[in-house]
């Protein structure tokens, strides 16, 4: 299979998967992951610059997604470390350039795998 066909399949399952979606624990899920997929796209070395582009927007719209979900009020502290674990994770995104990773997307994408560990688990 090709990078084209690999990169189309990937973009098609991820809208297939988030139109069937029911319930907000659901949605967060499927965003992390989003995010977890993009945030690995995006330290690769053979990503073609106009993948890299898409990823790079998928990632900050999932990230904006989650920030914008968090509720402050009600969640208090632990709603305050999401956003600044998120908010990290944008920085770092923003910043990276094709070829040339910012390490701390590599502390990103540890900080997702505990936080869908955790996500999965609450349910």
């Amino acid at each position: 299979m090709s990078f084209v066909a690999v990169q189309k399949a990937y973009t098609e399952a991820t809208f297939r998967e988030a139109e069937n979606l029911t319930h907000p624990h659901e949605l967060i899920q499927v965003t992390l992951q989003t995010l977890r997929q993009s945030l690995d796209l995006l330290s690769q070395d053979v990503i073609d610059a106009e993948f890299f582009a898409k990823s790079k927007a998928k990632a900050l719209t999932a990230i904006y997604i989650l920030q914008t979900s968090l509720d402050i009020d009600k969640g208090g502290e632990i709603a305050r470390n999401l956003f600044q674990v998120y908010e990290y994770c944008r920085l770092q995104v923003v910043n990276s350039k094709r070829k040339d990773v910012p390490q701390g997307l590599a502390l990103c994408i540890k900080l997702l795998d505990e936080l869908i560990d955790a996500w999965k688990r609450i349910k």
